[in-house]
């Protein structure tokens, strides 16, 4: 390494002397300094996209990942058609909470018609974050060809129309899901909880009452449904899911 080094300070230009010197960085355990040594390779040629691409790389497997970012931004925009990396960064992106920067990405890519199935439900959950419901319904809305219904698409669904003032069409997707898994109380009693949201009732009575049927004890359904039995002026059947219970509840 350190003949390598010293090599390379009178001949900065030989790249196999470079790359060998890289790996030897590697094979020794030094990712740290393999690191920087290709990120002052890619700065004395900031127009070559493999090495920014291999500097950036290397940032992110020494454990660098926001100076790692920053190299394959430079990469990424060398080659903008290299769809995987614009995955990567979105990744990246969301793990270092740069939440504008991978939509931005993901935006990207569902535009050109690269965009990976688990990458929608991240872009379509980080637009209902932002409030930009009708953009979340625009990548949701094709789950509805789906059968059975995915229970986080159908949720993230439902909670797109509620955004967009759609609250019966929101309504429409809990009352499939509930069909569709009736046999999940934990579900059943959720849906229960969104109905209640919309202030529906009669839907959130009927989620938790099929919660119950499965699962007699379901805290959440014999909350609910006692509230709905209280609020109808129905207080015995009320105060008997209240006692079953066994918590205080405000009525």
């Amino acid at each position: 390494i350190s003949l390598y080094r010293h090599y390379l300070e009178s001949a900065p230009g030989d790249e196999t002397a470079s790359a060998q010197l890289a790996e030897l960085y590697r094979w020794t355990g030094q990712s740290e300094k393999t690191a920087d040594f290709l990120a002052v390779q890619s700065d004395r040629d900031p127009d070559n996209h493999q090495k920014a691409l291999a500097a950036g790389n290397t940032f992110v497997e020494a454990g660098n990942i926001e100076t790692g970012i920053a190299y394959l931004e430079r990469a990424s925009r060398l080659m903008p058609e290299d769809f995987t990396l614009h995955q990567r960064l979105a990744t990246y992106y969301g793990w270092t909470g740069q939440t504008d920067k991978m939509i931005k990405a993901l935006a990207y890519l569902e535009a050109s018609g690269h965009i990976r199935e688990s990458e929608k439900i991240t872009l379509a959950q980080a637009y209902l974050d932002q409030k930009a419901a009708q953009k979340a319904l625009h990548l949701l809305e094709p789950y509805q060809t789906h059968t059975p219904l995915p229970i986080q698409n159908g949720l993230m669904l439902a909670n797109a129309y509620e955004g967009s003032g759609k609250p019966e069409a929101a309504i429409k997707i809990y009352n499939r899901l509930a069909k569709e898994n009736a046999d999940d109380p934990a579900l059943l009693a959720k849906l229960g909880n969104h109905a209640l949201w919309l202030q529906k009732t009669g839907e959130a009575l009927s989620f938790f009452e099929s919660a119950l049927k499965k699962d007699p004890k379901h805290l959440t359904a014999l909350k609910g449904s006692g509230q709905i039995y209280a609020w109808n002026n129905d207080p015995e059947r009320a105060i008997e899911r209240f006692k079953n219970r066994s918590l205080p509840v405000e009525i």
